[in-house]
């Protein structure tokens, strides 16, 4: 009895077992259709995404035919997908080159199991040049054996026709900067120079690798004031955060030159100051036109005042003069003939004073005629060679083929005969005068150049100011004239002085007219 019922035990808990073995089996199998329908929407979604990507997708096998292909790759080859399966590039028809290119990169993969980077361009059906960004990997089955190749083609054409803008203009604005006589320099806060350009070598005759990379302070041809001003006012621009203008003077291997220069900041993202960004901008043409400008003004002023008073004051003088020649030559006066000799020469040399007062009259008439340069300075040769042989001093003219100009003949006369005097009186004797003529541009040029010690710079900047001399028993009056002559003349008047000597440049403009008529 006890056995049957044992016996029944062991079918019910058999019977137990069985059914939780098929209760677990009845979830796994729900599991495992749960995890295929997961499985089916995944790759669903999964391909419609790549069949809605912008980038081109596809499979190929072995033989680098077509597996798959997503749908974009018809706007680019006018070809629909569907074409493509079952096809090589080169079996659908694209470019030979495309195709090369694409078989050599399938070969490689295949052979080694690497993937493949790089860039390529294509000519699609319109006839627009297209460039893609190519990356192609290998596909391997279970047992690790490459089985096919998975590639992807990212059309960069804007990408790239953007790259080709951006660099167009970066080589526009750095022909720009390379060219621009203008000094532009970039600066850290150490003072470092991180950039400069070619235009400091016109100013200093340094090229602009001996200036890259150094800090001022190791810049050893520039004067020490010039460097601490310069630190300074970048310096500013560091503390302040704000632009720096002002106007500077160096001293550059032509001469003294005036700028005027604006530093600005460069920022970093965090609203500090990176570098320090100057641009210097030559201006000694300008304030040299305003030095003159000034200069024409002060001449026109005493011009103005000579025509006003000269003839008044030239009057009773020479009526004074008239009576002391008469009572000089009485008998009783005889004894004091040395006094009258003194008093008729001073008065002459105030006439004298006086007639170069009046010369610098803006309003003073002048006798234009068409002549040439050349035969003025040959007709004067004789006098001024007279002139300076006495005290051992030479002129010789180097006179080129130059047109015809407008010219009053006797202030010319007058402008070439008060340089040349100035010039024999600066030399030492023994020294040489030299006259040139030539044309430059649209202009004829006339060059006196001495053999003196050169001019001051403080009295090369007062030159042609009226009654300014530095000469004992000068009247100061002698190169304002000439400035006036050359002002009446339409010409200007550049002196060039070193420790050599100096030359003076009188520069007249050539008229359409004029320059058809050849000497």
């Amino acid at each position: 009895m006890s056995s049957e019922i044992n016996t029944k035990e062991n079918i019910l808990t058999e019977m137990q077992e069985l059914r939780k073995e098929l209760h677990r089996f009845e979830n796994s199998q729900v599991q495992h259709l749960q995890y295929q329908q997961i499985i089916r929407q995944s790759q669903k979604e999964y391909k419609t995404l790549i069949e809605h990507l912008p980038v081109i997708v596809a499979r190929v096998n072995l033989l680098s035919q077509h597996i798959y292909i997503n749908p974009i790759i018809t706007s680019d080859t006018n070809i629909p997908a569907q074409d493509f399966i079952g096809k090589t590039f080169r079996d659908v028809g694209l470019p030979n080159n495309f195709c090369t290119l694409w078989e050599a990169t399938f070969s490689y993969i295949f052979a080694t199991g690497k993937e493949v980077v790089f860039e390529s361009d294509f000519i699609n059906y319109q006839g627009k040049h297209c460039f893609y960004h190519c990356k192609a990997v290998p596909e391997y089955d279970q047992e690790h054996t490459i089985q096919s190749a998975l590639y992807t083609l990212m059309n960069i054409t804007d990408l790239k026709l953007m790259e080709a803008k951006i660099y167009q203009q970066h080589q526009e604005f750095q022909a720009l900067i390379e060219n621009t006589p203008d000094i532009i320099s970039r600066i850290d806060k150490d003072m470092r120079i991180s950039f400069i350009n070619p235009a400091i070598k016109d100013l200093t005759g340094v090229s602009v690798e001996e200036y890259l990379d150094k800090t001022l302070d190791e810049i050893p041809h520039f004067d020490k004031d010039f460097i601490e001003m310069w630190k300074k006012k970048n310096q500013e621009v560091f503390h302040t955060k704000e632009p720096n203008v002002f106007e500077y003077e160096f001293p550059g291997i032509h001469g003294n030159h005036h700028f005027h220069a604006r530093i600005m900041p460069e920022f970093r993202a965090d609203g500090t100051v990176e570098y320090a960004l100057s641009n210097s901008r030559d201006i000694t043409a300008h304030k040299n036109m305003t030095a003159e400008m000034a200069r024409l003004d002060r001449l026109n002023l005493v011009g103005e005042m000579a025509a006003s008073i000269g003839h008044e004051v030239r009057n009773p003088m020479t009526t004074v003069r008239g009576f002391l020649q008469m009572i000089s030559l009485k008998a009783e006066y005889k004894k004091h003939s040395e006094f009258f000799s003194i008093m008729i020469e001073e008065l002459d040399r105030a006439n004298t004073i006086i007639t170069e007062f009046l010369s610098l009259a803006k309003d003073k008439s002048v006798d234009l005629k068409e002549l040439n340069l050349n035969d003025i300075v040959i007709t004067l040769m004789p006098l001024m060679q007279a002139n300076g042989i006495v005290d051992n001093k030479y002129i010789y003219s180097d006179l080129k083929q130059i047109p015809n100009l407008l010219l009053d003949e006797k202030e010319i006369r007058q402008l070439i005969l008060n340089i040349v005097h100035n010039g024999f009186e600066a030399m030492e004797p023994g020294g040489n005068i030299y006259i040139k003529t030539f044309t430059y541009d649209d202009t004829v040029v006339l060059a006196i150049q001495d053999e003196g010690n050169g001019i001051p710079t403080d009295v090369i900047k007062k030159l042609g100011t009226p009654f300014f001399t530095t000469k004992d028993t000068g009247t100061g009056l002698g190169l304002a004239v000439c400035y006036s002559i050359a002002n009446r003349h339409n010409a200007t008047i550049q002196p060039i002085t070193g420790p050599n000597g100096t030359t003076f440049y009188i520069v007249f403009q050539i008229t359409k007219k004029e320059s058809n008529i050849l000497q």
